[in-house]
């Protein structure tokens, strides 16, 4: 193909492609009428890149739109032959029976009694999807004939063979290239008949314008080797098949053994003599299967040898020159491989199909049609037959059953006996009718061999059939249990839904489960259950807690031996909550929720009912003055303004009165002896300490000159006396301590001395502040600071505390928490038997015993509560009464 001309490929079949192989006749025609014939699989066309080479240089030089042209061309092309090829692989058929011969059917009675049957006795073999003989085994053939099954006795054929090569040697084989492809079939015979079975026996016929006998029948290979090389072509001679056939086969009609003729030949019939028909009759009235190889390009045609070939029960093939080997070597191995099945069917009267089924250990089964014709109707007797193997696991064999009429059949009668001894090592009769029967185990010996017979009864015991003896080895493999989880507990069911597949197992009786920790060891308690096999296997969780588990399952047979146990599975369990509990208990009833809803609603009413009485009523703003009670403290008297000569000038002292206090639970102030202060200013006192009693008011101290007895202030909760002369009766009052070591503030003041005029201004002395400070510092609700006046300061939620904290038992605070201590300048806190105990600075103390307290420290109170202990700048320390 020149790259500058245009070419329109053609499509079309060939005429007789390659079996099985879908192949196309490409046909690209140039403008000259030059014609490329191109023949090839789509597929490796499409792999070898083939339709890319063939079109590269085609319009290379030409214009762009014959490229295009071209490129449009070839994808058709290459579409066309891929769907003849995908066409060709759909019709592929699979595995077939081709069935040999069917010999004539006789009216027998069954050995074991009964009604009497028509004997079937058929030879088959088994080929695949390309024609070539099959050699696997058979595990059984039945034969299905309208509703029935019936099972069969098959066995390999291993007779003799009688063979005549009946080899075309006519004038076509001499002309053109026929010498060299007869050459070629020569060859293939010679190397064919060496992979013969060497049963066979051969005989050797030419046949042209007659059919002369070459060699005898021989089992001598060498010999008949060497009759097949010196065979000619007779040139110029018609090819008279029908004669040869026919000759063949007469010399076969005396033969040994089975009987068949191979023809080898490229030619079609040509003398007429004899008809197609008239041959297939002869070779069916002596037993001869007529098998044939064409050579393909010539006369001869696939249909001329099936007409032939298939009625007589032979096979025929067409194959080029190149592989008349391949042909011949499938025929030879044909002849080594067929079988033969017998059955008693009971068929109506007249032409019958019934479908042969094998099948092989692979468990592919092959199926073929049997025709035949029956003399009258048989009447099937009430059968059972064993359909299948034998199916050996740890507790016993099983054997599927196949029943005809059963309804006469009223027992079985299970006989098992042991091929090595000959003792019947299980007999029973069984009375119910099942799809399978189960042969105990205990008698059984691992790999040994058995033979079972059943035999079916009447109500009298008569027996109406009995199977083929059926022989086995009892092989049992391990059994198997597999555990798995098909539905997870839930508030309303409260247990595993477990699925168990038991495999190579059967006597299971019950079922046992459990949960376990996932470190093993006993049942958690309330769920190993044993439950019947055949029903849902339930674990129950009731009181289980959340957490990880392994469920057990154990197969058990009727004496609760164990006879298998699952792997581990391990399980994730999270057990329902309060409230999807209580949902689920009334989801299925519609009175309790009808109940449920009505105490709702009720409890709503009575809340709106408390809210609007317990609401504040909207009445008149009313201040009430809350008095706290409060020691009394000392006023300092302001110091002496300076004039401008440098004298002090007295200030104007207003008399202050007290005020009148509530009846006052407090006795009275009595007068004291006034005694001599410092000439330095008095420090103001501060607040009492809540819960400590008011002091008594203290007398001021005299001065020069002294001034006038100084009015107390007023005691909140005590009436203020005024300093009065004491009784005789009553004896003068102990000087009081003073107010540092008592730990506590007097109750009034002392009035400030007096400072001469002229004097420089003293100032008026404080008294002793807070020594430290507590504050809250989480949770920021919680709004709490208190001044330590005194040691030892304790602090809880108890009212009789020095510290009392304003929260509730659920912040961890005990009623008596803690205590802080000053102890020879050094602070310290010590936990008074707290239920949750105390921290400082996140570090937890031991309870009763004192330990040293930082300035800043963060003090814990139980879990919740956290406060800040500060020393105040300056203070000092007073000295604990």
């Amino acid at each position: 193909m020149r790259p500058t001309e245009e070419y329109s490929p053609k499509i079309a079949p060939l005429a007789h492609p390659m079996p099985h192989v879908s192949q196309s006749e490409i046909v690209v025609r140039g403008p000259q009428g030059r014609s490329h014939r191109l023949v090839a699989d789509p597929m490796v066309m499409l792999e070898s890149g083939f339709l890319s080479r063939a079109f590269e240089g085609i319009g290379a030089r030409g214009s762009p739109m014959t490229k295009l042209r071209v490129m449009f061309l070839g994808l058709v092309v290459w579409l066309v032959s891929f769907g003849l090829y995908v066409a060709a692989q759909a019709q592929s058929p699979g595995p077939t029976i081709h069935v040999h011969a069917v010999d004539p059917p006789e009216s027998v009675i069954p050995e074991t009694g009964g009604l009497p049957g028509l004997l079937l006795r058929a030879t088959f073999s088994l080929l695949d999807a390309n024609s070539t003989i099959m050699t696997a085994d058979i595990e059984n053939a039945t034969l299905r004939l309208g509703g029935d099954l019936y099972s069969s006795k098959f066995s390999k054929l291993e007779t003799e063979w009688s063979v005549v090569l009946l080899v075309d040697t006519s004038g076509t084989m001499n002309v053109g290239s026929g010498f060299n492809d007869f050459r070629v079939v020569r060859d293939s015979l010679g190397r064919a008949i060496g992979n013969a079975p060497e049963s066979v026996r051969f005989a050797l016929i030419p046949f042209f314008d007659r059919a002369p006998t070459a060699i005898e029948f021989t089992s001598d290979r060498d010999r008949l080797g060497t009759a097949i090389k010196n065979l000619r072509p007779q040139g110029g001679t018609p090819a008279c098949l029908n004669d040869g056939l026919y000759e063949a086969t007469a010399k076969l009609s005396n033969a040994p053994g089975r009987r068949a003729v191979i023809a080898i030949t490229a030619s079609a019939d040509t003398c007429a003599t004899r008809s197609t028909q008239n041959v297939v009759d002869f070779a069916r009235q002596n037993d001869v299967e007529l098998y044939a190889v064409g050579v393909d390009g010539y006369t001869i045609t696939p249909q001329e040898l099936e007409s032939f070939a298939l009625p007589s029960g032979g096979i025929s093939e067409m194959r080029g020159a190149s592989e008349l080997a391949f042909a011949l070597d499938n025929l030879m191995a044909v002849l080594g491989n067929q079988w033969q099945a017998v059955w008693v069917v009971y068929p109506p009267e007249g032409p019958q199909t019934a479908e042969l089924s094998v099948k092989l250990p692979d468990g592919t089964v092959v199926t073929g049609d049997l025709s035949f014709e029956s003399d009258r109707g048989y009447t099937r007797p009430p059968t059972v037959a064993i359909a299948g193997t034998a199916q050996s696991t740890v507790g016993g064999v099983r054997f599927n059953l196949d029943f005809i009429n059963p309804e006469r059949i009223r027992a079985i009668d299970v006989i098992l006996v042991s091929k090595l001894t000959g003792r019947t090592v299980y007999q029973a009769q069984l009375r119910e009718l099942t799809d399978s029967i189960l042969l105990p185990s205990d008698e059984l010996v691992e790999d040994g061999e058995y033979t079972l017979t059943l035999t079916a009864l009447d109500e009298q015991g008569v027996v109406l059939s009995q199977t083929e003896p059926l022989d086995f080895r009892y092989e049992p493999l391990l059994p198997t249990l597999t555990a798995t989880v098909q539905e997870w507990p839930a508030a309303g069911t409260p247990y595993f839904i477990i699925s168990a597949a038991v495999q190579n197992l059967e006597g299971i009786a019950n079922y046992r489960l459990w949960l376990e920790g996932e470190q093993g060891g006993a049942p958690v308690q309330g769920t190993e259950v044993t439950i019947p096999a055949g029903e849902e296997l339930r674990l129950p969780v009731g009181g289980v807690r959340s957490g990880g588990y392994v469920v057990r399952v154990q197969a058990l047979d009727s004496s609760d031996r164990v006879l298998v146990e699952n792997a581990e599975l391990k399980v994730a369990y999270q057990a329902p909550g309060a409230i999807a509990r209580l949902v689920a208990s009334l989801r299925g009833s519609t009175l309790a929720v009808v109940g449920t809803c009505g105490l709702g609603i009720m409890a709503l009413v009575g809340l709106g009912a408390l809210v609007v009485f317990l609401a504040p009523k909207r009445r008149g703003t009313k201040n009430v003055e809350l008095a706290l009670p409060e020691k009394a403290r000392r006023t300092p008297r302001p110091a002496e303004p300076m004039v401008s000569g440098g004298e002090a000038v007295a200030p104007l002292r207003a008399e202050t009165k007290p005020k009148p206090a509530a009846p006052a639970e407090a006795e009275p102030a009595r007068p004291q002896t006034p005694r001599p202060v410092p000439p330095q200013a008095a420090s103001p006192k501060p607040p009492p300490v809540a819960g400590v009693e008011a002091a008594r008011p203290q007398t001021p101290r005299p001065v020069s000159p002294p001034p006038a007895a100084p009015k107390p202030p007023p005691n909140e909760g005590a009436e203020a006396a005024r300093p009065q002369t004491p009784s005789p009766a009553v004896p003068p009052a102990p000087a009081p301590m003073p107010a540092a070591q008592a730990g506590v503030t007097p109750a009034g003041p002392a009035s400030p001395p007096i400072q001469p005029s002229g004097a420089p201004p003293v100032a008026v002395p404080k008294p002793a502040g807070a020594l430290a400070v507590v504050s809250v510092l989480e949770p920021r609700v919680v709004k709490f600071q208190v001044e330590i006046r005194k040691s030892p300061f304790r602090i809880g939620r108890a009212g009789d505390n020095d510290g009392v904290l304003p929260v509730d038992p659920t912040s961890g605070v005990s009623g008596h928490h803690c205590v802080i201590t000053l102890k020879d300048g050094r602070w310290a806190i010590q936990d008074d038997q707290s239920r949750f105990g105390t921290t400082v600075s996140g570090q937890p103390i031991p309870k009763g015993q004192p330990v040293p307290l930082e300035d800043g420290a963060v003090l814990g109170l139980g879990p919740k509560l956290k406060i800040q202990f500060r020393v105040v700048s300056g203070a000092k320390p007073a000295t604990p009464s």
